[in-house]
């Protein structure tokens, strides 16, 4: 990913720049920068956010710092950003399930389109359906006549209520019959030592941290929720070849601010990367997604104008797929 493209991704993103744009910059660049993740160490989010603070840190030369605050569907963390001065020092990274907020906590004191803007969305990423090995099955099929045969009786875990491997697990429950209990975690590693331990049965799990645990034999893939193979678990298939295309799904990572602030804060961020060494480090977010394994892409993709328009699952006219089915969640 080209450093520079990724801050003038998202400068481009507003109108022109107003005449204070440099006072902005400077500002930004003299005071405190947070990143506020409303998940939990390790998630994807936390990672991103991560990559971008480090980035910013070391392109920019600003001082930014990474904060979690977990807990409640994401709406602790962004009930932290919305507490703050309109004034764009405080950030929040999200992923796709932020837009589902509305069907998840329908009593959130907040709109996610009007009270928050993005800023960029970082890259796009898959997850796979893993189970123990002790597990009988090499398929997702398998898995699910397995499942059957004792319903009820088996678990599926994932990093908190409303992360994707939550709404996924509720997916594909709904997609196929049958039925199986959702085990949430508060830390996320511990859901992986978990499912590695044998605890719970399967997990729709982000790629990044569990590809090692696949390869070597800890924890094995039975589908990749891409409609196309990912190059990093080439052998393993997609959801769509396992027979549930409605399935496809990819998760994004963006960058958002509260609403107020959000054109200025592009402007500033415009205004102060006038050399090609700014922003992202070249193949930076490339190399934590495994070298550019086709784990996730990549790029200084330019948003919707809302975070609700983000688009939730590989569907026509990307449409908020999880969203609308996380509605109707079952035990």
């Amino acid at each position: 990913m080209d450093r520079r493209a990724f801050l003038m991704g998202a400068a481009t993103f507003g109108l022109g720049a107003a005449a204070h744009a440099p006072a902005v910059g400077q500002s930004l660049s003299s005071s405190l920068i947070r990143i506020v993740v409303p998940y939990s160490a390790s998630t994807p989010p936390d990672i991103v956010a991560r990559i971008v603070a480090t980035a910013l840190s070391d392109g920019e030369g600003w001082n930014v710092i990474v904060e979690n605050k977990p807990g409640a569907v994401g709406t602790i963390g962004a009930y932290e950003v919305l507490r703050q001065p309109s004034d764009g020092h405080t950030l929040l990274s999200i992923t796709a399930p932020f837009a589902a907020i509305p069907g998840l906590v329908p009593d959130a004191k907040f709109k996610a389109e009007t009270d928050f803007a993005p800023v960029v969305q970082v890259g796009t990423a898959y997850n796979v359906l893993v189970v123990n090995p002790s597990v009988p099955v090499h398929s997702a099929a398998e898995l699910v006549a397995y499942l059957k045969k004792e319903p009820a009786k088996h678990t599926f875990s994932s990093g908190g209520f409303g992360t994707p491997a939550h709404l996924l697990g509720e997916m594909f429950k709904l997609e196929t019959g049958m039925q199986a209990t959702h085990v949430p975690y508060v830390q996320f590693s511990q859901a992986i030592a978990d499912l590695i331990s044998g605890i719970n049965t399967y997990q729709f799990i982000a790629m990044m941290p569990v590809v090692q645990h696949i390869n070597t034999g800890k924890l094995r893939a039975l589908a990749v929720m891409a409609g196309k193979r990912v190059a990093a678990l080439k052998d393993v298939p997609t959801i769509v070849e396992a027979g549930y295309p409605s399935l496809a799904s990819e998760d994004w990572a963006g960058i958002v601010v509260k609403a107020a602030p959000a054109r200025w804060w592009r402007r500033g961020v415009r205004s102060s990367s006038s050399t090609p060494a700014a922003g992202l480090p070249s193949g930076s977010t490339s190399s934590s997604c495994q070298s550019g394994a086709s784990m996730c892409s990549c790029s200084p993709t330019i948003t919707p104008t809302t975070p609700r328009a983000y688009p939730m699952c590989g569907s026509p006219a990307g449409s908020n797929h999880i969203s609308e089915r996380a509605r109707r969640p079952t035990a």
